[in-house]
């Protein structure tokens, strides 16, 4: 009989380490998703069903006597883990009556406001006050779900009509109603930063830069490389901590993850977002970072609290060489060969997953190609990555090349 008994929610690739561990560390695990994930094939036992039918996963959760509901990586299945395990009276490193700083945008610039963080001005959005809102807005700017998630349904909108013409999708993909919001455009560059609270203190998993290439005039610019440390991890550490240990105080989370993503313009920290989850990408690159499996902290957190102290020194490999992920984007196009895709695996590389494969249309892949890897320097990291933006070549039906414009992002001395 299994003395420890786990509800992991989410079946994706994001899950499959995530449930294998758990397996291994003898815990009966049973994996619930409406979709037929990969991550189900490692379960103890698993289910398809929708995770919002609160009957069907309660049920479950009797049935199975589960004692703990676990998810990351995704807001909405956050979300979903803290309110199940308040209906079931399970634990949670987060309660239901906070979650909602985390989701609500509006009350997470209430948040920080309270906190004297700065966030980027915003303002929510529905059929009364859009008129009143038009007066107070400087265009361009963007409109995002009030709690939703993945980046879906956000919109570059240059003037009211804009505003009036996409305010409605947008809202579709809101998960607590049809609301949206309108928030002013960040300058300056862009971070990611996950952590771990362990007694109340933050831990930094990632510090890194995000940078980002493209976009359209209403799409915001697409994810092309993380970098780290950042290049300003030394003048912003204390400061990123001190906010994280604030937030995590407010939220009232003592061991867990908390990630933050903001912008740094003119000397000047703004928050874009609060998360109490890991970014979807991270798995990949923290252990090159530093050796840490984010996996691990996740159930140690639930089952072997103790054993995340020992794990957490390893954050002191930071900055001990330079880690860097890519997310090379795909144009429209069907797939020939992959062209020269693999000459780029070098004795630097951590991760090569290779996602264009013939005959496959770009519209059902993520990337050409993400990379995971190590460089000694971030001189190296940058000739590496500028030389696979400049000669990564794979060809499209017509010999045209299907990989996205790309480019380094240049900080200032």
């Amino acid at each position: 009989m299994f003395d420890k008994r786990l509800l992991i929610l989410g079946s994706g690739e994001d899950f499959v380490e995530l449930t294998k561990l758990a397996v291994k560390k003898g815990i009966y695990t049973v994996v619930a998703d409406g979709l037929f994930g990969p991550a189900k094939q490692y379960a103890s036992k698993a289910y398809t069903v929708d995770l919002n039918d609160a009957v069907a996963i309660d049920q479950i959760c009797r049935l199975e006597k589960i004692d703990h509901v676990l998810s990351s990586f995704s807001d909405y299945l956050f979300e979903m883990m803290v309110n199940i395990s308040a209906r079931n009276n399970l634990p949670c490193f987060c309660s239901a009556d906070k979650v909602r700083y985390l989701r609500d945008k509006m009350l997470m610039k209430d948040m920080l406001s309270s906190l004297n963080i700065e966030s980027a001005q915003g303002h929510l959005l529905n059929a009364e006050t859009l008129v009143d809102i038009n007066e107070k807005l400087s265009y361009p700017c963007v409109i995002k779900p009030l709690d939703g998630w993945g980046s879906k349904g956000m919109k570059i909108v240059y003037d009211s009509s804009e505003l009036l013409k996409h305010v409605s999708q947008s809202s579709k993909f809101s998960t607590s109603g049809s609301l949206a919001m309108v928030e002013s455009i960040n300058p300056g560059h862009e971070y990611n930063v996950m952590s771990w609270i362990k007694n109340g203190k933050a831990h930094l998993l990632e510090f890194a830069d995000r940078e980002t290439s493209g976009g359209t005039r209403q799409s915001l610019p697409y994810l092309t490389r993380e970098a780290a440390p950042s290049y300003h991890y030394a003048e912003l550490k204390d400061t990123v901590l001190d906010y994280l240990e604030k937030i995590a105080e407010f939220i009232g989370i003592k061991e867990g993850p908390l990630s933050m993503q903001f912008f740094y313009h003119n000397k000047k920290i703004t928050i874009g977002e609060v998360a109490g989850r890991f970014f979807g990408l991270g798995q990949g690159i923290v252990p090159v970072i530093n050796g840490i499996n984010l996996n691990e902290l996740l159930i140690n957190m639930l089952y072997f609290e103790s054993d995340n102290q020992e794990i957490l020194k390893k954050t002191n490999n930071n900055l001990n060489h330079c880690s860097v992920a890519l997310y090379l984007k795909a144009k429209k196009g069907v797939v020939r060969d992959v062209g020269n895709a693999e000459n780029f695996i070098t004795d630097n590389v951590d991760g090569f997953t290779l996602y264009a494969t013939p005959g496959q249309s770009t519209s059902f892949i993520p990337w050409i190609v993400r990379i995971y890897a190590h460089f000694e320097t971030r001189e190296a990291a940058d000739q590496y990555c500028q030389n696979i933006y400049e000669n990564l070549f794979v060809p499209g039906l017509e010999g045209e090349n299907l990989v996205a414009e790309n480019e380094l992002t240049i900080y200032e001395e």
